[in-house]
């Protein structure tokens, strides 16, 4: 592993800590959805409804993660 690889770990893990901190999320009232998706911080939406969009979160964990792995594929030594 040269240091353009490590470097591509490090963004990759460094964003996605990023993106569990300030996750999506949808306004539920009654099992219905209310409002659409929005981004806070985690430590912010507690009460009144709100609840992380798992699926959208996941989802871009798995965009990110294949992107990581075509660069870190594409920056291997010859």
């Amino acid at each position: 592993m040269n240091k353009k690889q490590k470097a591509v770990l490090i963004v990759v893990a460094v964003v996605i800590l990023i993106m569990l901190l300030y996750p999506p999320y949808i306004h539920i009232d009654d099992g219905k959805i209310i409002g659409r998706h929005h981004y806070d911080w985690i430590f912010e939406r507690w009460a009144g409804g709100y609840i992380v969009n798992i699926p959208l979160l996941l989802t871009q964990w798995l965009g990110l993660l294949i992107i990581g792995a075509i660069a870190f594929f594409i920056l291997k030594d010859k």
